[in-house]
């Protein structure tokens, strides 16, 4: 498959896999008329704002720290980026002992696809190896047994777990009609997962999260084991024995080393783009397991996150207890999003989504409404937060007060630079 229809692909699946705050990251819902005289704390209940511009600051309860649910993959991302690099690429690798046992050793990429075992499948063959004993799979450089803090095992896919040999992000896609259901993806092979999950669903198109349809096993690790074997069959790669879970003998050196074709930056540009609580939690996982070591856990991934938010705030601190925005109990105030705009600002015209002309991240809970991004002036940028905690939705009509006041302030900074100096 080419770049193109690959990324293409990514693209898809992304915009179906989403944490719920996507129907607002790509459409602003209408905004109620309001007057520039209007006061924007006027339109906050229990909430904080904060704007930068040139003239002064304009916010209120800015140093107080409310849920910012999916904004806190901004915080996840400069924390990322700190400990992992912009170029930081993601590993999987492969091995082959005496006995032609294949193992496949998983490296926690978000990006592992259907299209990428297809592309692993053809580097084997290229090498020759065209049979193999049993395929084992080792997802042992992740502990990761519970769900995220937060996430409801529901069917929809942003509410899926995290792993170190996790497929297609967890999901799957099915069309169920009157009389069976088959792979809604062409690239992804009717393995028995489809059929078994597909007699609980209703007819038509659905993208699931795997993890709401088994309660007993490691479905997710199954999905892999199917995958696998699946595309490695339709590959004309013969396994003669099973498919089976173990680790990989610390004596073998890899015969394939699969560097994920997107480095962090580009991840990162995704994730905010699609909202996807799968990737930011396994760059918050990863973090974890580059500073204390594997396999990564929640509670290391809490630690990296400690560390580097005690590097970053003075006094008070945000309190992050998962990477996506999922829980409840993540805690940050609009002045300290506001410093992580700050620092992000180097590669915000690269990882920011951009909608109507503003660089925006959204983040939406029931009961929570946030923005955080930047208002531009030619190549200058000014970041912008807004946390709501409340049941009236008025963001969008408190993001329009802010706009006009920066282009107030704008308006006055370039006009009071222009006056002729006495």
């Amino acid at each position: 498959m080419s770049q193109s229809l690959f990324r293409a692909h990514i693209f898809k699946t992304l915009s179906l896999a989403v944490c719920c705050s996507l129907p607002v990251l790509l459409t602003f819902t209408p905004v109620p008329v309001v007057h520039a005289e209007t006061s924007p704390a006027a339109l906050v209940e229990n909430g904080s704002y904060i704007l930068k511009t040139p003239a002064e600051d304009h916010a209120y309860n800015q140093d107080i720290k409310f849920v910012p649910a999916s904004t806190t993959k901004l915080l996840t991302a400069l924390a990322a980026l700190h400990y992992l690099g912009e170029n930081y690429r993601f590993t999987t690798k492969l091995y082959l002992n005496n006995e032609h046992d294949l193992y496949i050793e998983g490296g926690g990429d978000p990006f592992l696809t259907s299209e990428v075992i297809t592309h692993l499948a053809s580097q084997l063959k290229n090498q020759g190896i065209n049979e193999i004993h049993n395929l084992v799979l080792d997802a042992s450089n992740y502990n990761t047994p519970e769900q995220p803090e937060g996430a409801l095992n529901s069917a929809n896919p942003y509410d899926t777990r995290n792993g170190a040999l996790v497929v297609n992000f967890n999901s799957l896609s099915i069309i169920k009609t009157d009389k069976k259901a088959v792979s809604a993806e062409k690239q992804t092979p009717n393995i028995p997962l489809v059929q078994e999950i597909g007699k609980k669903l209703p007819k038509g198109k659905h993208r699931i999260n795997v993890w709401a349809f088994s309660k007993k096993e490691d479905i997710s690790l199954r999905y892999t084991k199917e995958l696998f074997s699946a595309i490695f069959a339709r590959e004309n790669i013969v396994l003669k024995g099973k498919t089976i879970t173990g680790s990989v003998d610390p004596s073998l050196a890899p015969v394939l080393v699969y560097r994920s074709e997107k480095n962090l930056t580009e991840m990162l540009q995704l994730c905010l783009k699609y909202s996807s609580n799968y990737i930011a939690n396994q760059l918050f996982l990863e973090i974890g397991k580059q500073q204390y070591g594997a396999p990564a856990t929640w509670q290391k991934g809490r630690k990296a996150m400690e560390l580097f938010i005690q590097d970053t705030f003075s006094d008070t601190r945000p309190e992050i207890v998962e990477g996506s925005g999922l829980s409840r109990q993540n805690r940050i105030s609009a002045n300290q999003l506001v410093t992580v705009l700050e620092r992000l600002s180097p590669l915000a015209d690269k990882i920011m989504p951009l909608k109507e002309g503003i660089m925006v991240k959204s983040g939406t809970l029931t009961g929570v409404y946030c923005y955080a991004g930047y208002f531009k002036d030619f190549t200058k940028l000014y970041p912008f937060a807004i946390l709501l905690n409340q049941q009236n939705n008025s963001r969008d009509a408190l993001l329009k007060l802010l706009h006009h006041q920066f282009y107030v302030d704008i308006k006055h900074e370039n006009s009071s630079s222009s006056q002729p100096t006495p």
